[in-house]
């Protein structure tokens, strides 16, 4: 099995709106209602045909053995002003905003190749961390991305089908990115990165905490106000490993 991941062209529309379509049929039949299945199915010819230029730069065609099985998507994260517990993204961050595949080519390692290729993008892109959106209630696909290291960091979305569906999120950090970044595993910690030895390992996060020790020392009244200070100093640190503590699976700060 010869798998190819290449950039789509016009010529591909046809091809992707079938896939997009079989695909969504077959994963979303228990989750979404298949009258509003069928509606989003009939749109994707139009969309593709609107969507891929020649100047395309992040959808890609999935091919195995010179036919074309899947589509994928990777590029920066959308913007939406939607997202419940958003934790947020940055300049660090690249989503994966689809893989769709043909039903007889599930469960073929092609998620897997396909996912890694997505990785090797975001790396060029020169980006630390992957996110992307799944239907809570599709086990398959939340199992799928959870073998591959993704971890739902709390944010979530309703999507509107007729129904109200929850989106969750998921992200993923690089490992090498992260530590040539400085941070790093404490072996023995139970997979937990404590907040001293970062700002030990970093002088500039070391000195911004600094910093805002002393702000929030000259905002605290003297009889009170230690509760604000201990949480803005709590916060100041879940903020500063978040990104990094993702890699690492479950954890808390300490």
């Amino acid at each position: 099995m010869h798998i190819n991941i290449r950039l789509a062209h016009p010529a591909d529309v046809s091809d992707m709106a079938e896939i997009h379509a079989r695909s969504w049929k077959a994963a979303y039949k228990d989750i979404l209602p298949m009258a509003y299945i069928e509606a989003k199915n009939a749109t994707r010819l139009a969309q593709f045909r609107r969507i891929i230029t020649e100047d395309n730069d992040s959808q890609y065609i999935i091919e195995c053995n010179g036919k074309a099985v899947g589509i994928m998507c990777v590029d920066v994260p959308q913007k939406d002003t939607a997202i419940i517990n958003d934790s947020g993204t940055d300049d660090s961050f690249y989503e994966l905003h689809a893989i769709y595949l043909l039903p007889e080519y599930y469960r073929k390692g092609i998620g897997t190749i396909t996912l890694n290729f997505a990785f090797a993008k975001a790396r060029e892109a020169g980006k630390c961390h992957m996110i992307l959106w799944v239907f809570e209630e599709n086990g398959n696909a939340v199992r799928f991305y959870e073998s591959c290291g993704f971890y739902a960091d709390g944010a979530s979305k309703l999507y509107d089908c007729g129904e109200t569906k929850k989106v969750i999120a998921d992200i993923l950090a690089f490992e090498k990115e992260l530590k040539e970044a400085g941070f790093y595993y404490r072996p023995g910690a139970q997979a937990s990165i404590r907040g001293q030895d970062y700002l030990n390992q970093n002088p500039s996060a070391a000195k911004a905490y600094e910093d805002l020790k002393v702000s929030l020392a000259a905002r605290a009244p003297v009889d009170g106000g230690r509760e604000q200070y201990l949480k803005e100093k709590h916060d100041f640190i879940v903020d500063t490993l978040r990104k990094a503590m993702i890699y690492f699976g479950e954890q808390q700060v300490r």
